[in-house]
């Protein structure tokens, strides 16, 4: 029965996500259930009592875990609505479930052209915005093709708009870069989140040449050593959020 308990909450954890609702509502059938067992089979209530506390102690560990999650803001440099870029991130935020909350910032399309004019103590909302989740994430992926031997224009765009503050600062940053080369963009991508003080390590930039082939028609990875080096990428930078 604790088996089937454990296995039950697991599914939902992983289905559903963590939600606060999610549990208190599996605790509550859970004891209501286990006390009609308990009627019915004539167990002792003390030993049933200690029974059930054990299984509300490991759903509430779970949820401490699941509060200790690193805050993640995943930029995606295409607007292409089936990217390969967008593909990979989503094998990343299921491959790093445990122990990263990512979230992807879907409206990089929709920021203004840079402005130097505009860029003041009001810019415009859609800025305004931008930088707030930048601040608030605990880091930073970007995850990027290569246009014409360089960045996406979008992108920088992005970036420009965040070059007079200092949302950048210190924030530990993935940077990679998917395309069917580049290592030019790459390159360009780590000098300018060098510039802006973000902070990453060899490990934690990302180099993948000819990503299409990587995925199959329905966008999951197939590709076997890239699904290892994205693991190692995983783990490389949460040993950085750690520092």
């Amino acid at each position: 029965m604790l088996y089937r308990s454990v296995a039950l909450y697991n599914l939902l954890d992983k289905e559903f996500g963590w939600l606060s609702v999610i549990k208190e509502v599996f605790v509550f059938i859970y004891v209501v259930a286990a006390l009609c067992f308990t009627v019915r089979y004539r167990i002792r209530f003390r030993s049933a009592g200690i029974y059930y506390l054990k299984i509300i102690s490991y759903i509430y560990s779970k949820s401490k875990c699941m509060a200790t999650k690193k805050k993640i803001l995943a930029i995606i440099g295409s607007t292409r609505a089936r990217s390969s870029n967008l593909f990979l991130v989503t094998e990343m935020i299921k491959a790093s479930a445990d122990i990263f909350d990512i979230s992807v910032y879907d409206s990089i399309s929709k920021l203004p052209h840079f402005n130097p004019d505009l860029d003041t103590t009001s810019p415009p909302q859609e800025v305004a915005a931008f930088r707030k989740q930048i601040m608030e994430a605990d880091g930073i992926f970007i995850c990027t093709p290569e246009y014409v031997f360089s960045l996406p224009g979008s992108l920088k765009n992005a970036i420009e708009w965040c070059v007079s503050t200092t949302v950048f600062s210190k924030k530990p940053a993935g940077l990679i870069t998917a395309s069917a080369s580049g290592e030019k963009a790459h390159e360009e991508l780590q000098l300018i989140m060098q510039t802006v003080e973000t902070v990453f390590t060899a490990d934690t930039t990302w180099l993948i040449q000819g990503i299409k082939g990587k995925f199959n028609a329905e966008g999951i990875l197939v590709h076997q050593e890239t699904q290892s080096q994205m693991h190692a990428f995983i783990k490389a930078f949460n040993t950085l959020m750690e520092r």
